[in-house]
């Protein structure tokens, strides 16, 4: 009596819902991913760039305002200070030039005497105003990006009353209002009015040597910054003197 033999039967090799990928395939999928990867990437670094260019930006426009506001505010409120020399002669507290000035302003303990002008980068040591913020302590600035913009710092001197009559002695000290001003990029003026003529306007001259304080002081600034795509920001303001002097210059003698 025969049996018939159980069959033993491989899956069938053409099932497609067990197909593997072929290497084709696996090499589409490789390259799609690493596209949209790097669609990705180029998208997020340009947002990256775009929010330091605009920071930069702020911190530069930021800088300017401060160094316009700090020296307004101290010419608005500076104290009118007249000492003798040796030889009797009467002079100001407030002195000025096409580049510089300085000007004596109240203090807790007395009065003080300040000079604002241009230094180049590598002037002596001078310290960092923290715009918009305060610090226990100043920081030393760091030179590095300024090593190729031709720009000076707008420097703020403060001392005794005993710079006065000799600026450049020791014991002053610095700080920066700006490290973005072109060079030889600031300029002051000095206003008087002729009383001999009551209608005529303010008239500006290049200095100030006079016993009184001028009617006004014209600020012109250009700041410029790292990026050379950004054009230079000019800044023109007249700031009127609540304690100068409205006649002639000669009547201030």
């Amino acid at each position: 009596m025969r049996f018939p033999l159980p069959c033993i039967c491989s899956p069938s090799r053409n099932n497609n819902s067990e197909r593997a990928f072929t290497l084709i395939e696996l090499i589409l999928a490789v390259a799609i991913l690493a596209i949209v990867s790097l669609t990705l990437y180029a998208t997020y670094a340009n947002g990256i760039a775009i929010s330091r260019k605009a920071a930069a930006l702020e911190n530069f426009y930021r800088e300017a305002r401060w160094a316009v506001d700090s020296l307004t505010r101290e010419l608005e409120n500076m104290v009118n200070y007249r000492y003798l020399d040796f030889y009797q002669n009467e002079h100001g507290g407030f002195q000025g030039d096409a580049s510089s000035l300085s000007l004596i302003h109240p203090a807790p303990d007395g009065v003080r005497w300040v000079r604002y002008s241009l230094k180049d980068p590598d002037y002596g040591s001078i310290h960092q105003v923290t715009v918009a913020g305060t610090k226990a302590a100043n920081s030393d600035i760091d030179l590095i990006d300024q090593q190729d913009l031709p720009a000076q710092f707008l420097v703020r001197e403060e001392g005794s009353i005993s710079h006065l009559f000799d600026p450049e002695r020791e014991g002053a000290s610095a700080e920066v209002l700006s490290r973005h001003v072109q060079a030889a990029g600031l300029k002051f003026s000095y206003a008087f009015k002729d009383s001999t003529r009551p209608d005529s306007e303010l008239i500006w001259r290049d200095e100030w040597q006079e016993v009184s304080h001028p009617a006004g002081v014209r600020m012109e600034l250009t700041f410029v910054h790292a990026g050379d795509e950004y054009p230079p920001l000019q800044v023109k303001k007249d700031i009127l003197i609540p304690t100068g002097y409205w006649g002639s210059a000669e009547d201030s003698l």
